[in-house]
């Protein structure tokens, strides 16, 4: 059983399109950015967090990158101190290289015995489009301020059996 409560990837390093203050922002068709992901494990914790975006405790933080190409159906995503929680343990570096329908996990040394080096997680499998938090579900929930910026907070409920709910925030500029 996963214990996760909320998945929360803060981007904060390049900026969306928004249509108005009551829509989910777009992606801009190729990024690249470093970001935050906290698994919180208090699932009464949902965002906005007021906290500069760090939730309470408890939670297990871990940095990463993303690199999305959607004009070519690409994205990388690397987890640099512990994977994405969708697992039943995540205490590993991993990578996501999503290419030609295909998504390929990635891992290092650090990876659970008998585990390969290189594996097809999903396929058929494409990044998510720029469109994902409109065409998803993901609502609104509220506002904040981290690094003196403000970000909009959304949040996408997906059972905790399948890794989430996931929340997202994004700078408004």
């Amino acid at each position: 059983m996963m214990t996760t409560a909320w998945i929360l990837v803060l981007f904060s390093c390049f900026c969306v399109t928004v249509v108005n203050t009551q829509s989910a922002p777009t992606l801009p068709p190729y990024f690249t950015t470093n970001w935050t992901l906290y698994n919180v494990l208090n699932p009464s914790s949902q965002p906005p967090y007021i906290n500069n975006g760090i939730p309470p405790p408890p939670y297990i933080a871990s940095r990463g990158a993303s690199f999305y190409d959607w004009s070519h159906k690409r994205m990388r995503e690397q987890y640099y101190d512990f994977c994405v929680p969708i697992f039943s343990n995540s205490l590993w570096k991993c990578d996501f290289l999503n290419v030609d329908h295909t998504s390929y996990l990635i891992l290092y040394d650090d990876r659970p015995q008998g585990y390969p080096e290189c594996c097809i997680f999903l396929q058929p499998w494409n990044p998510p489009a720029p469109t994902f938090l409109q065409t998803s579900g993901a609502k609104s929930n509220g506002s904040s301020v981290i690094d003196g910026n403000k970000v909009d907070w959304y949040v996408l409920n997906v059972s905790r059996n399948d890794g989430g709910p996931f929340g997202y925030a994004f700078r408004k500029d």
